[in-house]
């Protein structure tokens, strides 16, 4: 068996869900069999291609580098909260300082993937 494919698995790299299928046009193994390929799904990239911005929960110890221990709750935010911080379109923020950023608002209402809000406060 081939260690390669023609066709290769996508997952979003905001909120972790299967965001599509990848497809080499010429049929050429060019995708390695296991891996996932990091393609925005349509929620998170409707956010970002309207100048939001996404803030991702990590642990307080989390190790700073290209992938900390992520604690599952990401918020949304719109372009004119972006603008006037001055954040970047993908935040990595402690949790620590996300509940100092929500307020109130924290875990207050969080989307369980089916639809349904959960009160988490």
């Amino acid at each position: 068996m081939s260690d390669k494919s023609y066709v290769g698995l996508a997952a979003c790299p905001i909120c972790g869900e299967d965001s599509g299928v990848l497809l080499n046009r010429r049929l050429e193994n060019t995708f390695e069999n296991g891996k996932r390929y990091a393609l925005n799904c349509a929620k998170c990239e409707s956010v970002l291609r309207f100048g939001g911005a996404w803030l991702i929960e990590v642990k307080d110890d989390a190790v700073e580098g290209p992938n900390p221990f992520r604690t599952g709750y990401i918020v949304g935010m719109s372009e004119q909260w972006r603008l006037r911080t001055g954040a970047k379109q993908i935040n990595y923020v402690h949790e620590s300082d996300l509940k100092k950023i929500m307020g109130d608002q924290y875990k207050v209402e969080v989307d369980n993937g089916q639809g349904n809000q959960t009160d988490q406060k």
